[in-house]
């Protein structure tokens, strides 16, 4: 028997154990076949393929450079290299990789695919779309290219274009959460109202998600109303993100004696914020190992009462496992206003900014309203401390919107111009990766008889980095028709006033939200032609932005926004009402 005959043996043998989630003993099997057939490639690419699947990536590393060096002609194992570097989030080293493999193997998708990623996460939006694009060129169904495709025109505000790719990723890929994305993206578009994003999410529950809701799993909860309940939070970001940020807060200040907190970890990596949030969780799983039947069958046995979904359509969502109910009462929560969708998902929560009266029936979810805020802030610990408004040190205004590129959308852009015009010499400060979509914003103020230069773009820093670019900015200009969250917060705390636009939309109210709880309701505008009163306003009354710098701190401190004890308390008495509605439900249901 050759030494490959006998390797394809053991190798059956490692197949088989990896398909029984028994990796460990996988990778001893290639490990030992490594120390007795150094020179065949095909064993150290086996052994990095199983380590990168456990997620211990230098090892898997240094097998993949080992394979590459016995078998430098083949592009395998050099792809599979660049793709764990990027799991790793090295993506220099990543693409330096892919482009080793294009330069002998022009016409491989999988390469010009990973190059794609490698240079989205570094933020090279066009060379990202041109990789894109030459994946598709060479495999034209390749459903994952077409929807990171849509991914990176989103990124660079190229709503429609980005559309068109989702839908058609959702048809070559038959996938929920593919769909999903389409789903998500469509809040950004400022011609989907409520009705029109109603229908849409209602066709994809129709398609993805109704078989799964017709077989609910079922529940042995013991259904006393007012015993201790459990929570559980499922969430791909329970890490330095908005979401963590604000959920921190909110696990912080639980009562833990009424709710025992469950938490359902989706993401690989972990940083200080993930560690915060474990800290607050009575059982901590991470959970990206498992399929959504194996997460569903473990909430499930873990006897849950209320599972709150975080993630909604974003991505790396688990809807698909809430749609096989596996806790009597489920809840979707924070990450963005809406509906998911999904009948099997009971309650949504929101509050009476976000959701006026009388658009209920626009979700598939009911509707709790929180008496208060629907968010609650926690200043970031290295925060700046605020300086004077720039205007004082410039001679003039200074606009700014660092949410993220995807929101300015074509309305809110004109809208600001307008502004421009209106407030001389003033300038415009936009947050958005390097790329064409900046140039295409100058070219558009210049049309406008607008100097190119009153416009400036900054990139992606560190919390601290971030924050302190608000000292450059006298008036934060919230987009529409999808606005600012944990942004408004942070302009706000940096001692900026927000202007923002009361939308048609949960997600176009945000500021609403955010600017009634905190007081200043004269920020709100009904309208394009209010929204540029108010920014000329406050960009033309130089005492009043001098004062609003020094006590928006003060306000919010005094406001709900930051009132993290009655926050928690009024969504644990929505929990309790969930909860109790569902027991009695079952004590109705009881023979007499």
């Amino acid at each position: 028997m050759t030494d490959q005959h006998a390797f394809e043996f053991r190798d059956k043998a490692a197949a088989a154990l990896r398909q029984q989630g028994r990796a460990e003993e996988a990778a001893a099997i290639y490990r030992e076949c490594a120390a007795q057939w150094p020179g065949l490639a095909i064993v150290h690419f086996k052994l990095g393929k199983t380590l990168a699947q456990m997620g211990q990536y230098r090892g898997a590393i240094a097998a993949y450079r080992a394979a590459m060096l016995l078998h430098p002609t083949s592009p395998e194992e050099t792809v599979a290299l660049g793709q764990t570097l990027a799991d790793q989030g090295r993506a220099i080293e990543a693409a330096a990789a892919f482009e080793l493999v294009i330069e002998k193997n022009p016409n491989s998708p999988a390469a010009y695919f990973g190059l794609g990623n490698a240079f989205r996460e570094m933020g090279l939006m066009d060379e990202s779309i041109t990789a894109y694009e030459r994946t598709l060129a060479l495999e034209r169904d390749h459903h994952r290219a077409m929807n990171n495709l849509a991914n990176a025109l989103k990124e660079c505000g190229r709503i429609d274009e980005a559309i068109a790719r989702y839908r058609r990723a959702a048809e070559l890929s038959k996938e929920a959460r593919v769909a999903g994305n389409l789903l998500y993206t469509l809040h950004f578009h400022p011609d989907y109202d409520r009705q029109r994003l109603a229908d849409e999410h209602e066709a994809w529950r129709r398609t993805y998600a109704q078989s799964l809701e017709s077989h609910p799993m079922r529940h042995g909860n013991d259904r006393s109303p007012d015993r201790r309940v459990r929570v559980g939070y499922v969430s791909p970001d329970l890490r330095e993100h908005p979401v963590g940020r604000f959920i921190q807060t909110l696990l912080a200040h639980h009562r833990r004696d009424q709710f025992e907190i469950f938490c359902y970890a989706d993401h690989p990596k972990s940083d200080a914020m993930t560690a915060r949030i474990r800290s607050c969780a009575d059982l901590w799983r991470d959970v990206q190992p498992l399929s959504d039947n194996e997460l569903a069958k473990q909430i499930n046995e873990d006897r849950i009462d209320i599972l709150v979904d975080l993630a909604m359509h974003t991505a790396n969502n688990r809807l698909p496992v809430f749609a096989r109910k596996p806790a009597p009462v489920q809840m979707s929560y924070l990450a963005y206003c809406s509906t998911t969708g999904l009948k099997a998902i009971d309650w949504r929560l929101s509050d009476p900014h976000l959701d006026p009266p009388g658009v209920e029936h626009f979700y598939s979810e009911k509707t709790l309203r929180l008496p208060g805020t629907y968010w609650c802030y926690e200043a970031p610990a290295d925060a700046p401390p605020i300086s004077p408004p720039p205007s004082l040190r410039n001679s003039y205004v200074t606009f700014g919107s660092l949410n993220n590129f995807a929101k300015i959308s074509q309305p809110a852009i004109d809208t600001w111009i307008s502004i421009l015009q209106h407030v001389p010499h003033s300038r415009l400060i936009l947050h958005a990766h390097e790329g064409s979509h900046r140039q295409r914003l100058r070219d558009l103020l210049a049309s406008q008889s607008i100097d190119p230069n009153r416009l400036e773009f900054v990139g992606f820093y560190s919390m601290s980095g971030y924050l302190s670019q608000y000292s450059r900015i006298d008036v934060a200009l919230d987009p529409f028709p999808y606005g600012g969250g944990h942004t408004t917060f942070d302009a706000l705390w940096m001692g900026v006033p927000v202007v923002s636009l009361a939308g048609r939309t949960g997600v176009g109210r945000g500021g609403v939200s955010i600017l009634s709880n905190l007081g200043k309701p004269q920020w709100i505008a009904d309208s394009i032609d209010s929204y540029v009163d108010i920014g000329v306003a406050l960009a033309r009354n130089r005492d009043e932005r001098i004062e609003i710098r020094n006590q928006l701190r003060g306000w919010m401190l005094q406001s709900p926004l930051m009132d993290a004890a009655s926050h928690a308390r009024e969504i644990e008495s929505d929990y309790r009402f969930a909860w109790r509605a569902w027991c009695n439900a079952g004590q109705a249901q009881q023979p007499t």
